[in-house]
């Protein structure tokens, strides 16, 4: 059974920057890959969806840092409130 390199999401987004980046900085680069469909305009098009894609990703970490803040802040209230308790 042949095995299956595993590449993250972030790793195919990095690759396909690259890719897109490269071929919009260097004019010979522009001309070849013009040939399989992808022009200027297009390029461009994969640019932006990129960086639609990478503000997405940083706005769900920041979600997950809010609620595991959240989450922690409660635990710290329950183990003082149990603390005071035992004392008083």
């Amino acid at each position: 059974m042949p095995t299956k390199s595993i590449v993250s999401i972030a790793e195919r987004l990095n690759a396909a920057q690259v890719a897109v980046s490269n071929s919009l900085a260097d004019a010979e680069i522009q001309s070849l890959v013009a040939a399989y469909g992808y022009s200027p305009a297009k390029l461009n098009e994969g640019q932006a969806l990129y960086e639609a894609a990478l503000a997405g990703g940083q706005r769900q970490s920041t979600q997950e840092l809010a609620e595991a803040e959240k989450s922690a802040r409660d635990a710290y209230q329950s183990l003082a409130k149990a603390a005071r308790d035992l004392q008083g």
